[in-house]
């Protein structure tokens, strides 16, 4: 039932970082374990869009489309205080439109962030510029109480919500109803539990699983903004063995890991130094 939800979603997208600290590695990682695209986060090394010039950006968009997957977002986890603070508001804003650049040069692809609703007036504006200027969408993924956590001086075609069930769960809100209270203003999702333990995990654990993934999916496609969703193994003990029944689960396959023969065997794309030398 999960997978006819789900074929009216984007490609699931897998988080790189937890695969290893190269983020080449990480983007084999997972074309290996069957996904077709990939979040990447402008904070890991060899990512950050400062470090990328335009011949690197080329490369990586020639080394994701010879292993076969796409660019799902760019992740840019930074302290929202960051966002408030007057000795860190301009580097702040500064790295995010950076982000909302790398996204705009891998296909226009989600930004996501957290941002603090006592943000000012004036840096709500600069994140809506960065993602109208980029023709991109940033994803806010700030978790409030009764607020969600769009504001109606800031299109939500350019500041969508952003929705992570493990933070919902924890603040005591169901995921699936708030995804469907949100409808077309959800821009992007995390495909991630919050287990019984206090952990987070990949929905569907035999034990401590909260998470109603099917319907979770159900509000999400319904929804009509058919938003960009990650599996996010962040703070997972096992993220490849997580990712692949991750997938598995949302697509209505086998698990990759459980029976090798469906396994993808994707050849690396970065056979030699960083990620902007091939291709370029």
């Amino acid at each position: 039932m999960i997978a006819s939800l789900t074929e009216a979603l984007p490609p699931l997208a897998a988080t790189i970082e937890p695969l290893g600290p190269d983020a080449r590695e990480g983007i084999s990682a997972a074309a290996a374990l069957g996904f077709r695209s990939v979040q990447l986060s402008a904070t890991q090394p060899g990512m950050r869009p400062r470090e990328l010039d335009s011949g690197d950006r080329r490369g990586l968009r020639a080394a994701l489309s010879r292993i076969g997957v796409s660019c799902g977002g760019v992740d840019l986890w930074i302290p929202q205080s960051h966002f408030i603070d007057a000795a860190h508001v301009d580097r702040a804003l500064s790295a995010l439109d950076s982000a909302c650049g790398l996204a705009a040069d891998l296909g226009r692809c989600t930004v996501c962030t957290s941002l603090p609703a006592e943000m000012s007036a004036e840096s709500w504006q600069a994140v809506a510029a960065s993602a109208d200027r980029h023709g991109v969408r940033v994803a806010d993924f700030a978790v409030r109480q009764g607020n969600d956590s769009s504001r109606a001086d800031v299109p939500y075609e350019l500041v969508g919500c952003g929705i992570d069930p493990a933070a919902l769960i924890a603040a005591g809100i169901e995921p699936a109803m708030h995804a469907a209270s949100l409808g077309r203003r959800v821009t992007a999702a995390r495909i991630v539990d919050l287990l019984a333990s206090g952990m987070r995990g990949p929905p569907g654990e035999p034990s401590g699983a909260r998470l109603d993934l099917a319907a979770f999916a159900a509000a999400l496609a319904l929804g009509g903004a058919a938003p960009a969703c990650c599996a996010d193994a962040r703070q997972w003990i096992d993220p490849r063995a997580g990712l692949a029944s991750t997938l598995a689960r949302w697509t209505g396959t086998s698990d990759p890991l459980g029976d090798p023969s469906r396994a993808r065997h994707a050849p690396s794309a970065f056979p030699v130094g960083r990620i902007g030398e091939q291709g370029t």
